[in-house]
């Protein structure tokens, strides 16, 4: 059964629960299925770049453990690995459109003396949504990226938010 679905198309996350093999990189137990869920075929351990989908953009994330049948190509990821999976593709898709990295949001955020549920606030996001562009997990929009540079270009602008804050529409 599949317990973390939703990475991608391209990859699944299991929870354990047919036959374990060993992992060729350690003398442990791996956390693969030794025949894939879809088609059967024998699944083969490997570090080989995975493709990920990202707001519509394939990227090749290297160096996360998975298997991937001989067979049909499904790719397995562990749930150890399936965040890490999720920040490095998230990495790489900042990387391609310039947006602020989760510790240059940190930064901001610290350099005005907010908390991240008053930085929230001030820029209306949810609740939570700081945590998870300061983690590395979600991608900002554009729309909140351009704000955060203009926060940091412009520190009064804060007031203007802070306005809006106070009356929300």
């Amino acid at each position: 059964p599949i317990l973390f679905e939703g990475l991608s198309g391209s990859a699944r996350a299991y929870w354990p629960t047919q036959k374990l093999r060993t992992s060729i990189w350690e003398d442990r137990v791996s956390e693969y299925p030794s025949r894939c869920a879809g088609c059967g075929g024998m699944m083969s351990v490997s570090s080989d770049p995975i493709p990920f989908e990202l707001r519509g953009v394939t990227f090749m994330v290297p160096g996360i453990e998975h298997s991937e049948c001989d067979e049909c190509g499904e790719i397995v990821v562990a749930l150890r690995a399936a965040e890490l999976l999720q920040r490095r593709a998230a990495h790489q898709f900042r990387e391609s459109k310039g947006l602020l990295t989760p510790d240059e949001i940190r930064a901001l955020r610290r350099s005005l003396g907010l908390s991240q549920v008053a930085f929230e606030r001030l820029l209306g996001t949810g609740a939570k949504t700081m945590v998870r562009w300061e983690k590395g997990t979600v991608l900002q929009s554009a729309t909140a990226d351009r704000l955060m540079r203009i926060i940091r270009e412009m520190p009064e602008a804060m007031e203007v938010l802070k306005n809006l804050a106070a009356h929300p529409v």
